[in-house]
């Protein structure tokens, strides 16, 4: 039983020609494996890029609605400080 689970010396002589063999094999796989790697995170990089490209765009936009609802707030009050005259004329209200 033994036998089958641990080779023989004799066995190891013979798997030594394959040796070279099974490291030129792990050498290829061990490149393909890291060129898929690296184009995967090639392409992580670039979506991560794109996204941030996105949310600047974005905060551009957020700041550009904050101000226009700042103006949007100011501008009732500076009007509620104006009365219109029968003329149509405005005049700023004395306080």
């Amino acid at each position: 039983m033994l036998k089958n689970i641990y080779p023989s010396p004799v066995d190891k002589v013979h798997a030594l020609p394959f040796k070279p063999k099974i490291n030129n094999l792990m050498v290829e796989l061990k490149d393909d494996l890291v060129k898929s790697v690296e184009i995967k995170i090639e392409v992580i990089e670039c979506a991560l890029h794109d996204t941030l490209k996105e949310n600047e765009s974005l905060k551009e936009d957020l700041k550009k609605c904050e101000h226009e609802i700042n103006e949007n707030h100011r501008r009732p009050r500076e009007l509620g400080n104006l009365i219109i005259s029968p003329s149509g004329q405005t005049n700023e209200m004395a306080q």
